[in-house]
């Protein structure tokens, strides 16, 4: 006859395994980069974002229920503080093709909007986003004042994780004035059109 704490010890163990592979699974996919952009090398004529004569454009593109791009919105805003060229900032929250009207008022554009200097805005049915080829919440695209993509990217190390990332790295190397060309980097986030989000 089997002791009494077998049961308790079979039940244990397969509770550690439970826990094991949920840690295991969360540790996979925070650290799965989103579909990356295969955005134009010169800025479109498609594109409705008005420019600014002499200005490098950046430009970060988010799903507004995306939990992944608060990390993505604070690295941003450290980037930009300590930018020691003339930037445009566009964060351009993607309301899908269908969704509600307020839809994409939500907290991350309260958040998006106290970023200095950054101009937020919805592009409902994602008309921009189409335009840059963006797919993934937290992407970043970087153009020269003389219209040339010089970055496209994320600028975290996983899934709604702040820290150094080459992504970050690069890109604030960029905005100190080093006029590298075409660097790109891993974009963690949801996917920019999905109507739903995991958690």
């Amino acid at each position: 006859m089997r002791p009494k704490w077998a049961g308790k010890v079979w039940m244990t163990l397969l509770w550690v395994v439970l826990i094991g592979s949920g840690i295991s699974w969360t540790a996979r996919y925070d650290r799965t980069a989103g579909a990356a952009a295969a955005a134009p090398g010169d800025w479109p004529g498609a594109s409705r974002l008005p420019l600014v004569d002499g200005q490098a454009t950046l430009l970060m593109f988010l799903h507004p229920r995306c939990p992944c791009s608060r990390a993505s919105l604070h690295e941003l805003a450290a980037l930009i503080e300590h930018r020691h060229i003339p930037v445009t900032t566009f964060i351009i929250e993607v309301s899908p093709p269908g969704a509600p009207q307020n839809w994409a008022r939500t907290e991350l554009k309260r958040l998006a909007s106290t970023i200095p200097g950054a101009m937020t805005l919805i592009d409902n049915g994602g008309y921009e986003a189409s335009t840059f080829d963006s797919k993934t919440s937290g992407d970043v695209f970087f153009y020269s004042a003389e219209r040339r993509l010089l970055f496209q990217g994320g600028i975290t190390p996983s899934r709604g994780h702040e820290g150094e990332s080459p992504g970050a790295e690069a890109l604030a190397r960029i905005l100190n004035g080093a006029m590298t060309t075409d660097s790109k980097a891993a974009v963690f986030g949801c996917p920019l059109l999905a109507t739903r989000t995991v958690k």
